[in-house]
């Protein structure tokens, strides 16, 4: 295990497939071999391992979730909501898990059945950055985003730190024109993100629009710098 990350992709399955050949039906080689490959590119191969992974050991949330991901990156989004779904049974606190589950919902159009796993996630784990800015995420996709931006404000009580939650936070606020909220917000998003020239440009309306001219010069110059 410890050679995938090490950029030692290659080495791993070698030394996995050693293992394979004497224990054919260890669920840990298995596993790994099937992360490795993923991680190495080898997408649909890595995937037919986990598959057998979770055969192997189906209620080890780990694989339903490795096989989820990689599921994803080929398209299956149905399968990998099914993955989703399985993960998020067998480990109801796993935030990860539910999060990945109610985005993928939502990249399949699913939003309403995301909506109703989102508010159940956020109700069960009502301590949870994550679930709170699941949620938030599920109603901004909804158009909700007036109960996005609270979702998000939750997440960031919970967490300051959370510059996901900022961030989302910020360019809702922004949509909904409370420009005097989302300037300073953006500012922190900006900070933290130099390049992000999404943020900046944003940060540039906000300015303009509640008069704010201090600094402004000097970020439409970085914004221009960025885009060039």
């Amino acid at each position: 295990a410890r050679l995938i990350p090490s950029g030692r992709g290659p080495s791993a399955v070698r030394l996995l497939r050693d293992v394979l050949r004497h224990r054919p039906d260890s669920f840990d080689a298995v596993h790994l071999l099937g992360a490795a490959r993923v991680a190495g590119g080898r997408l649909e191969e890595g995937i037919a391992d986990l598959v057998r992974a979770s055969e192997l050991r189906p209620d080890a949330p780990a694989v339903w979730i490795n096989l989820a991901s990689a599921l994803e990156r080929v398209g299956r989004i149905e399968e990998a909501i099914s993955a989703h779904e399985k993960a998020a049974e067998l480990a109801p606190e796993a935030d990860e898990a539910n999060h990945r589950l109610c985005l993928a919902m939502c990249t399949a159009g699913r939003f309403e059945e995301a909506a109703v796993r989102a508010e159940e996630f956020a109700g069960r784990r009502s301590t949870s950055d994550l679930a709170h800015l699941t949620l938030g995420i599920v109603r901004s996709r909804l158009g909700q985003l007036s109960e996005a931006a609270e979702s998000f404000r939750a997440a960031r009580d919970l967490k300051p730190g959370n510059l996901l939650a900022t961030v989302n936070l910020a360019f809702t606020l922004g949509s909904l024109r409370n420009y005097e909220e989302a300037a300073p917000l953006l500012a922190q998003v900006v900070g933290a993100r130099p390049n992000d020239w999404e943020a900046l440009d944003k940060l540039i309306q906000a300015k303009r629009f509640i008069f704010d001219w201090k600094g402004l010069e000097a970020l439409e110059h970085r914004l221009v710098a960025i885009a060039g």
